[in-house]
């Protein structure tokens, strides 16, 4: 399997791309473009937050699986699933996407 250096920073049209480790070695992600912004997901309080807020959340979750609302336990375990396939080069998980 063949990545950018971690160092490397992309342009590609209107989107930049960066890639990047932390204090642990975990390789880390963000992309940008003009309406988006998508990064790695984080085993952190804030990201178990914003995800415990999206799962919990009736009207999101009948679009989404089961169609029932969720726990913070659930929203840990998917990080950590997410975060565990991201380690493993699954290039097509483990993003978190925001508007800009």
């Amino acid at each position: 399997m063949t990545f950018l250096p971690v160092s490397a920073n992309s342009n590609c049209g209107s989107s930049e791309v960066k890639f990047s480790r932390d204090a642990n070695g975990a390789l880390h992600v963000t992309i940008d473009t003009k309406r988006l912004h998508l990064r790695s997901v984080k085993a952190s309080e804030k990201d178990y937050k914003f995800h415990e807020n999206l799962f919990s959340d009736p009207e999101v979750m009948e679009k989404f699986g089961p169609g029932q609302a969720r726990t913070r336990e659930f929203a840990e375990k998917k990080i950590r699933e997410w975060r565990n396939l991201w380690d493993q080069y699954d290039p097509y998980s483990g993003l978190a996407i925001f508007e800009s």
